[in-house]
């Protein structure tokens, strides 16, 4: 097992957060009652897909920083089903080279529950409380509460967050949920392994 570069987890980890994308939130649109459900990143070097039912919101995501956000259809487009789990995902992919999963799972599950690691998942060094962390070949979860998230009116405080690696390059998802429709702790860690199984599976 290799050592983790904890600079490159901050590097990433810390622009995965949700507080940037409220203004952006919501007001996207790309001419088809559906939306779009893939995004290329980096001049197509990455591509982004939400589980079924979630569309990208052109408007708030940053192709070029590798930073997606992703949302219900029928909040960022004109269709009028919402899915059954229903939050705020963000996707934070590192240039190339940044990956820092694969083969250390289990060391980096345990490090978000200590000091070190909880600093990663703070907007602002708060003290960050780790409610689950777990890992499998290939992917980190964790599902934590940062009492100095940036407000998001109407998002719930506690997060979930998946780490996995993308060929050469490291990915991390973000998912919030919305106060009217909150996720119970299940159900945020079955939106979060599904939308990391389409993020794995549409980069191929």
């Amino acid at each position: 097992m290799r050592a983790i570069p904890v600079a490159a987890l901050i590097a990433v980890a810390g622009c995965a957060g949700v507080g940037e994308v409220v203004t952006g939130f919501g007001a996207a649109r790309d001419g088809t009652a559906r939306g779009i459900r893939t995004l290329s990143l980096f001049d197509g070097a990455v591509r982004v897909r939400g589980p079924e039912g979630y569309c990208v919101d052109r408007q708030a995501s940053r192709t070029r920083t590798g930073f997606a956000v992703l949302a219900a259809c029928a909040r960022v487009s004109d269709a009028e089903i919402l899915p059954s789990l229903d939050g705020l995902l963000t996707v934070q992919i590192g240039e190339e080279g940044s990956a820092v999963v694969a083969g250390n799972e289990e060391a980096l599950a345990r490090m978000l529950t200590e000091e070190a690691g909880r600093g990663l998942l703070s907007d602002g060094g708060g003290a960050v409380t780790v409610h689950q962390a777990e890992s499998q070949e290939g992917l980190v979860l964790v599902r934590f509460t940062d009492p100095a998230a940036r407000a998001m009116e109407g998002m719930e405080a506690p997060a979930w967050r998946a780490f996995l690696d993308l060929g050469g390059r490291s990915a991390v998802i973000s998912l919030r949920a919305f106060e009217a429709v909150p996720l119970g702790a299940g159900e945020g860690e079955i939106l979060i392994r599904a939308a990391a199984a389409e993020l794995a599976e549409v980069n191929g």
